[in-house]
C-alpha cells in the first residue's frame, strides 16, 4: 500500500443533492479499489485558471488515500471517465507536503491579510 493524494475539481453546474451524489461516487471508487481514504477536505468554489471544457469555475476536493499501486490505474479511469468531473491529479508520497496549514479558508486568509494592512498603515 502507497500514499496518494488526489485533487479533483467537479463541474460547479451540479449542486445540492447532486453534490452529494458526486461525493458518494467517489468514495464509492475508493471502495472499489480498496483504498483506504484518511483525508478528506471541500475547498470550495475557485476560478479556474484557464476554461476546462468552457466551464470557468470549479469545485475543488482534496482526498488523502493508501492503495495499492495495482488499483491506483482504476482510480484514474474512473476519475477521467466521469463527466462531472474536469481534471483531477493524483500524486504518489513524497510529491506533497504531510503540513496543511497553507489550506486555509478565503475568509482566514483575506481577514489576516486585512490585519497586516491596517496594522501597517497606523506605524
Amino acid at each position: 500500500m502507497r500514499k496518494y493524494e488526489a485533487m479533483i475539481v467537479v463541474d460547479t453546474s451540479f449542486s445540492g443533492d447532486k453534490k452529494e451524489n458526486i461525493l458518494s461516487n467517489i468514495e464509492t471508487i475508493w471502495k472499489k479499489s480498496d483504498a483506504d481514504c484518511q483525508f478528506f477536505m471541500e475547498l470550495g468554489k475557485k476560478r479556474l485558471a484557464y476554461e476546462i471544457n468552457k466551464k470557468r469555475d470549479g469545485y475543488f476536493l482534496l482526498y488523502r488515500f493508501e492503495v495499492d499501486p495495482v488499483n491506483i490505474s482504476k482510480i484514474k479511469r474512473f476519475l477521467k471517465l466521469n463527466n462531472f468531473i474536469l481534471t483531477s491529479l493524483i500524486l504518489q508520497e513524497g510529491h506533497f507536503s504531510e503540513d496543511l496549514s497553507w489550506m486555509k479558508p478565503v475568509r482566514e486568509k483575506r481577514e489576516e491579510k486585512k490585519g497586516i494592512e491596517n496594522g501597517g498603515d497606523s506605524e
